[in-house]
Parts: C-alpha cells; structure tokens; sequence
C-alpha cells in the first residue's frame, strides 16, 4: 500500500508527458494545414487540388494501420514514437525543396501517416494510464491541449507568415520539439502482450456508430483545417479575417471539451455523441447565412468547432471504456483509419463542391456527412429499443 502514492505519481508524471508531447505535435498539425493550403493558394492552385494535397497526408494510415498493433507489440511503443517523430519532422522539411502541388503527395502522405501513428500511439498510452476512474477528466484535458495546439497553428501563421521555406521549416522544428517530453518517459508503454483479436476494419461491425462518427469528424475536421480561410476568402473576407475563422472555430474546440466530457458522464456518453452530430449539422446550415456576419459568425464558428471535436473525444472515452491492451491499439487505429477515409474525402469533396458553387459548396458537403451520421445513429438507436 505504501507504494501507491509513487505509482499514483508516477503515473500522474508519464500522462502530462505524454499529453505536452501531443500538444506540440498538434500545434504542428494547427500550423502545417492552413501554411500549405496558403502557400498552394497564393501559387494560383485550385481548390480541388488543394483539398486532394491536403487529403492524401491521411492516406497512409490507411495502409499500415492492419499492421500497426502487431508492430507495436514487437518494436515498443516509445521507440516507435520517437521513429514517427523524425519521419514528420523530416517529410515537412523536404516539402521546402519541392514545388506544390504534385511534387509535395508522396511527402505529405509521409508526414500524415507518421503524425497518424504518434497520435495512435499517444492516445492508447494516455487512455490506458489513465485508468477507468479518471478517463473522463484526463481525456477531457488530453482533448483541450490538444485543441489548444490547433488554436495556436493558425495565430503562428500569422506571425511566421508563408513566404519562402519558413512554412516547412517551422513545421518540422515544431515536430521535433514534441520529441522532448518523450525522452524523459520511462518504460516502453502499456504491456502489450496479446494478439490483436481482430483486423481495424472490423471495428465497422463492431462498433459502426463510434466508426462512422470517426468518418463525420474527419470529413468535418480536414475540410475545416484546410479550407475554412479559403472559404472566408472566397466569400471576400480579407485574410487575416479568413485566418480568423478558423482561430474561433478552434477555441470552442478548447473551450467545450469540459463541458461535453461532463455532459457524457452524467447523460451517457452516446447521447452526447449524437448531439455533437446534430451541432455538426446545425452550424454547417447556418454557416453561410452568417458569413459576412461579426457575433452571430463567432458564435457559430465556437459552437463547430466545439462538437466537431467533441465526436473525437467522446468516441476516444467510449473507446478507452470498452477496450484495454492491443484491443485498444486496434480500436483507435481503426478510428483513426475511418477518421482519415473521411479526412481524405472530405477536402477533396469540399474543394470541388466549392468550385462547382463557389463559397457555399463546401458547408453543403459537411452538413450532408452530418446527415448521414445521424441516421445511421438514429437507425442503430431504434434497433437498440428493439432488442431490449
């Protein structure tokens, strides 16, 4: 018993660790979307291509994640860390010697399959340290921390600007900084001693709502990140305001993390899950009748961005609740893989909606992937009733 404390605090230790780790890497990820999308922008790229460069860094995953639990039981989780690390840091520095767009899809995919697996990684270390008492509050900082490295990216792209290599460079030193927590982690992660006992696809039998708002939140997610100040553009917003949109659209992602970890502690995680689904497709119809707008906007803006990252991080504790070991490895790869079919899909999606009716086709597009969640929530809801 008198070991307690120290493991208690051992423990306490490894999860903020852990947590600074996937804050710097996504304040990289916050920073690297919107610097490229500009870079591609001011080169007279189109949308389409600009949402088809942005979507293929989340191809890769797609490919290894049927591998990934396998791999992490045999290489260590923290020694496959720090390789991810170096391999975002160094495909974000290449993309400064290359020219947009087709030059940059082989790295991009290199940089988002290696930022995929960290952030896989990460987050089954933290969900499985964390232990089922205290899930709900650390997710919910997990989540906000993370959220405040997307807030942070677009502001760095405003003080940095996207002119000449600074872009890449300060991506890949952003990268590299988020090594540092690592080296002072101690043991190799969570035992991973078990087989996985099922392939990442099928989790879309398993759990195929948790699977399908891993889709919705990837659609919704990317088109934001990589296109929302191309939108303001296009809808004669000046830049800086453009970048503005985003910045709100983030702090609600920081702010309602709380909140919605409250709200799913006490009303069931799922309920909240489905209402994320409903704001999801409430802002995207709102969203171009308020564009030109100043409170109504914010509001709006605030509002998205905190239940699109709510669908991650409520299907993250749903994940961690049911979950444990290479299970888990397997549950937040597939996540992660139905997350980037999504994040592949939806800027592509977007982008060429937005050609074909331009501003306004990019909120169409979300707002018809948040439909489709929640009628596959409602219809597996109803068979829930009627199994019981």
């Amino acid at each position: 018993m008198s070991e307690q404390p120290s493991q208690d605090g051992e423990g306490s230790r490894q999860l903020v660790l852990l947590i600074a780790f996937a804050a710097l890497l996504s304040l990289a990820v916050g920073y690297a979307l919107p610097a490229f999308a500009l870079v591609m922008e001011r080169a007279a790229i189109d949308p389409t291509l600009i949402g088809l460069n942005a979507g293929s860094q989340n191809l890769a995953i797609i490919v290894v994640g049927p591998l990934l639990a396998q791999t992490v039981r045999f290489v260590g989780m923290r020694r496959l860390l720090y390789l991810m690390v170096a391999l975002s840091a160094g495909s974000a520095a290449v993309l400064a010697l290359l020219d947009p767009p087709y030059a940059w899809f082989p790295f991009r995919i290199l940089f988002g399959g290696s930022l995929y697996v960290a952030f896989i990684l990460g987050e089954t270390w933290i969900s499985q340290g964390a232990g089922e008492r205290r899930r709900g509050r650390v997710v919910a900082i997990y989540g906000s921390f993370f959220a405040s490295g997307l807030f942070a990216g677009p502001l760095l792209v405003q003080l940095t600007g996207v002119e000449g290599p600074t872009p890449f460079i300060v991506t890949a030193g952003l990268a590299l900084a988020s090594g540092l927590p690592l080296l002072f982690l101690k043991g190799f992660g969570p035992p991973m001693e078990e087989p996985a006992r099922w392939n990442p696809f099928a989790m879309l039998v398993i759990a195929p709502t948790i699977m399908t708002a891993s889709i919705l939140y990837g659609v919704v997610d990317a088109a934001l990140l990589s296109l929302l100040p191309i939108y303001g553009l296009h809808a004669g917003l000046e830049e800086s305001r453009a970048i503005l949109l985003l910045t709100v659209c983030i702090a609600g992602a920081i702010t309602l993390q709380f909140p919605l970890m409250l709200s799913s502690d006490r009303l069931g995680r799922r309920r909240v899950l489905i209402g994320c689904g409903w704001g999801s497709l409430g802002a995207a119809i709102l969203l171009p009748f308020v564009i030109q707008g100043d409170v109504i906007l914010w509001i709006t803006l605030f509002v998205y961005g905190g239940v699109t990252i709510g669908l991650w991080i409520v299907s993250m504790a749903i994940l961690g609740d049911r979950f444990k070991g290479t299970d888990l490895v397997t549950a937040f790869t597939a996540y992660a893989m139905f997350y980037a079919i999504g994040a592949t899909a939806g800027p592509s999606i977007a982008g060429a909606a937005m050609e074909i009716w331009d501003p306004h086709g990019m909120v169409v597009i979300l707002g018809l992937a948040s439909a489709l969640f929640l009628g596959l929530a409602t219809l597996r809801s109803r068979r829930r009733r009627d199994t019981t």
